[in-house]
């Protein structure tokens, strides 16, 4: 039995004797009168003797005193005989034994019908299972230390930490494992590159999955080599994207299309993806030319139309990387001519999990295209201890500039509650999806999501 409850249980027992004391109490009052009016009776019965015995009453006197004690006394007990009848004592003692198990009974089934007892089941069940996953894993990792070049040992021990939501461990050891694959000769190039995918995959999720920095020293040095690899293509797309470089994206995209079957799944959202790169491309091109021609007062030809000059800035500006620069004009026309993307959603958790949570858990709220690439269009970030809450995404969530929620005519909505606070999805995670995609265009743009599936 957990301290929680024996302190419940010591608390109940404390409810229930005060509720009781006042029942008991009452009823073990009426003895204890009594036996103060019998001592009262018998000490001024014991003053008449004595008055008597000095010769200060004679023998009628007393007589006639005593008469009037008697009566006093027999009115007395007959007014407490009715105080303590036999028909009110029966209910204080029925009203105890109720309250003895009637508040009991109804604080467990309150407790129960709260949840209270399949959380803390699952909360148990959970700790075993994670307990009972992590002890081969420390086992590996304590047999790991006296086998360092292990390659397949520290790369699988890596992969076990990511599982367990523990990055920074999992770091260490895919870093273990890729020193030595690195320059194994013996160690196939495909399996190198899956390692160097999977390293820099891990190292962008301590730091909110971006590629900057650390995975990109990864992902350029193993492309280099393995220039045909389709996962590290995948990477450096993301990459370029990430750094706002366009024209370098959609040279990756290509090399990543090559590698495909045309009829494949995949070959469609890379084809829909990079028609889109091109067409921000060409607007910030088109942009560019259009500023340059418009450095003057009056550039635009006196045959031009001014409202269209302006709706190519606005478009422009719906491009570039924040901050647009752009006329009174030219905003006006954008406003005119385009709704803005932007999608509600509101995030609930089944109350079931919430044993599985704690109040500083993140929570990942994300769209994503639904014909385009698997890289959300928006994130927004929250704790747990918010929710139920409600987040309008829009473009000012974007990831990277080249995806917007405003390119894409349907996304899926989704959210998720991470551990660890990493971006990547781990074992023990909750998600959860809206049931269907929506249009960010569409005004009052709304969708549910309820948290409800562990990830396994």
């Amino acid at each position: 039995m957990s301290s929680f409850h024996i302190g419940a249980a010591l608390v109940g027992l404390v409810v229930v004797l005060c509720l009781l004391w006042p029942l008991l109490a009452a009823r073990g009052a009426g003895p204890s009168e009594r036996r103060a009016v019998l001592a009262v009776y018998r000490q001024r019965l014991r003053e008449l003797g004595e008055q008597q015995a000095a010769g200060q009453l004679d023998d009628a006197a007393h007589d006639l005193a005593r008469q009037e004690l008697e009566t006093e006394l027999a009115t007395e007990l007959g007014r407490l005989d009715a105080h303590e009848a036999p028909g009110r004592a029966a209910p204080a003692w029925l009203s105890a034994l109720l309250l003895l198990l009637v508040v009991p009974t109804a604080t467990l089934w309150l407790y129960d019908l709260a949840g209270g007892y399949a959380p803390a089941e699952e909360a148990r069940r959970l700790a075993a299972e994670r307990l009972a996953q992590r002890e081969p894993v420390e086992r590996l990792a304590a047999r790991l230390r006296a086998r360092l070049d292990d390659v397949d040992g520290w790369w699988l021990l890596g992969r076990s930490w990511l599982q367990l939501g523990e990055p920074d461990r999992a770091v260490a050891a895919l870093a273990q494992a890729y020193s030595i694959a690195s320059t194994d000769p013996d160690f196939s190039a495909e399996r190198v590159a899956d390692l160097a995918f999977d390293y820099a995959r891990a190292l962008a999720g301590m730091q909110e999955d971006r590629l900057t920095g650390a995975p990109a020293r990864i992902i350029d040095r193993n492309l280099e080599r393995f220039p045909a690899n389709s996962r590290l293509l995948w990477l450096a797309v993301l990459l370029a994207l990430e750094q706002d470089r366009r024209e370098e994206a959609l040279a990756r995209l290509d090399r990543l299309r090559a590698s495909l079957p045309a009829d494949s799944e995949d070959s469609t959202r890379l084809d829909n993806m990079r028609a889109r790169i091109a067409a921000d491309l060409d607007g910030a091109t088109a942009a560019a030319g259009a500023a340059d021609a418009g450095t003057g007062a009056n550039s635009v030809a006196p045959d031009a139309d001014p409202t269209a000059a302006g709706a190519t800035l606005d478009a422009a500006a719906g491009t570039a990387d924040g901050d647009p620069t752009t006329s009174t004009a030219s905003a006006t026309a954008g406003s005119e001519t385009a709704d803005p993307a932007r999608v509600r959603v509101s995030v609930r958790l089944d109350p079931a999990l919430a044993a599985r949570t704690a109040p500083d858990d993140t929570v990942f709220v994300f769209a994503r295209a639904v014909d385009g690439p698997p890289m959300p269009l928006a994130v927004a970030r929250a704790r747990v201890a918010e929710l139920p809450l409600e987040v309008t995404l829009d473009d000012s969530f974007a990831m990277a500039p080249q995806f917007r929620l405003s390119s894409a005519t349907q996304v899926a909505i989704g959210a998720r509650i991470s551990r660890t606070g990493q971006a990547m999805a781990a074992s023990g995670d909750i998600d959860g999806h809206a049931e269907t995609p929506v249009d960010p265009r569409a005004p009052g743009a709304a969708v549910s999501v309820l948290l409800g599936r562990v990830v396994p």
